[in-house]
């Protein structure tokens, strides 16, 4: 995330699956806190990536694959959205020991919630490199962003 890209974007407005949604921030306030954490860089690309390689995949597939996918890519977003939410927290020291468990916590909280089987949330952790376990291999929350890793695209 450096360099001095930008773009001007127009968006038509819509609703259901058309609607936009963004985000907007400052950006040398975010490219300042990028250079202080690299796991908050790298949890912000793997987001990033994630979210387009869904919308390339999502163009060339369907049927129940796609559905079991963008199930996938949905707990994987999930994921890396909590991390970067628990890192920005005020009181969460990220580099503390057990800090991942609050992570894990919460991801199995969601996936309870939205009823997403134990196999995708494994799949879904497995394919951003982390392990499906409880976050006993992990001790920071550090470590689990330091572990990100963006998927590659859809194996046939």
């Amino acid at each position: 995330m450096t360099g001095g890209a930008t773009a001007d974007v127009y968006v038509a407005p819509g609703e259901g699956q058309d609607f936009a949604r963004y985000i907007r921030w400052d950006g040398d306030v975010l490219r300042r806190e990028l250079s202080r954490d690299a796991a908050l860089q790298r949890s912000l690309d793997v987001l990033v990536g994630l979210t387009l390689a869904d919308k390339l995949h999502s163009a060339t597939d369907d049927g129940a694959e796609v559905v079991a996918r963008l199930r996938e890519v949905e707990v994987e977003r999930t994921a890396v959205q909590l991390a970067l939410q628990l890192q920005l927290e005020v009181g969460v020291d990220a580099s503390a020991v057990g800090s991942a468990a609050a992570f894990y916590a919460q991801l199995g909280r969601y996936c309870q919630q939205h009823n997403v089987p134990s196999e995708t949330r494994a799949r879904a952790l497995r394919g951003l490199g982390l392990e499906p376990e409880d976050g006993s291999s992990r001790e920071s929350l550090a470590e689990v962003c330091a572990a990100l890793k963006p998927r590659g695209p859809p194996q046939p």
